[in-house]
């Protein structure tokens, strides 16, 4: 084997072990992207939710304008 053959040998051998390294962080990114969407999609609905609560008044006290005991 020449030199350049071993330098050669060398650059892509390099190359495989960056590519793999690549590979490895884009499989753990798109688990965290998937763990984030889904907690972005139980956000968002337990928004909803709450919105739809305050909305149907459920969360109303009934009080109005009175003035609690102690005034």
């Amino acid at each position: 084997m020449t030199e350049a053959d071993q330098s050669y040998d060398s650059r892509i051998q390099k190359l495989e072990e960056e590519l793999s390294f690549l590979d490895d962080h884009v499989v753990k990114q798109d688990k965290e992207i998937l763990n984030l969407r889904t907690k972005l999609e139980k956000a968002v609905l337990g928004l909803k939710e709450l919105r739809n609560h305050f909305d149907s008044g459920a969360l109303q006290t009934g009080l109005g304008d009175e003035k609690p005991p102690h005034y």
